[in-house]
């Protein structure tokens, strides 16, 4: 099975890695009584998954698209596209705030409402925290900041997920050392500086790393 695809993470770990509240990612993966899931799932989540609750994170949080209309969204793409298993994490898109857009033979067509193409004011809704490989996902590089604080690109990417690393978990970009292991280190008492001295890290990564997990633990 590709490293993508391996069920890796908790709906509660999802919430954490993504800066969303637990229980959204509950109610988009597990849904609600009259309120099927918006992503489908078998339990546990993957890296694909994962990319996923962060493009809908995107769509909601710096967009203002409405869930309903992202509902429709989701149910057209699996009609339109039902060899993709995960289109929210392979396809490219384009929203006016109100619709959700994808290209379709070089147009741009509502996922929607049936029939609409796009206007020119529709600007392109991306993962901008994700590294790509053509419509492939590689890397997710999670916020450690407020994200409503900094622009998507703006934030740093000293921290990254990749499937290929670690087993999918939080590491310092660049290097295989988890943000867990320095996060349990500092909890036990040891400063950030002889960390970063220890690891040959500069201070900021650390205090990312710390970050992160400190995110992690509260959420």
């Amino acid at each position: 099975m590709d490293a993508a695809s391996i069920p890796n993470y908790t709906a509660r770990d999802a919430a954490r890695l993504t800066r969303l509240p637990d229980s959204t990612v509950s109610y988009w993966t597990k849904g609600r009584p009259g309120h099927p899931p918006v992503i489908k799932t078998k339990g546990m989540l993957s890296f694909l998954n994962l990319v996923e609750i962060h493009m809908l994170g995107v769509f909601r949080r710096f967009h203002g698209v409405p869930l309903q209309q992202l509902r429709k969204a989701v149910t057209t793409l699996a009609k339109r596209y039902p060899e993709q298993r995960h289109p929210l994490a392979t396809r490219r898109f384009w929203t006016d705030g109100k619709s959700v857009f994808t290209d379709e033979l070089g147009k741009l067509v509502s996922l929607d409402v049936p029939g609409q193409l796009a206007l020119p004011k529709v600007v392109e809704c991306y993962a901008a925290r994700v590294q790509w490989q053509g419509s492939t996902p590689l890397r997710l590089f999670p916020f450690t900041t407020k994200p409503e604080l900094e622009s998507t690109d703006a934030a740093p990417r000293r921290v990254v997920i990749d499937p290929q690393v670690a087993f999918g978990r939080p590491v310092l970009a660049g290097t295989r050392i988890t943000t867990r292991v320095l996060f349990e280190r500092f909890e036990a008492g040891e400063s950030m500086t002889d960390l970063a001295a220890d690891y040959e890290l500069e201070l900021a990564q650390v205090e990312d790393a710390i970050r992160c997990e400190k995110v992690s633990s509260a959420a």
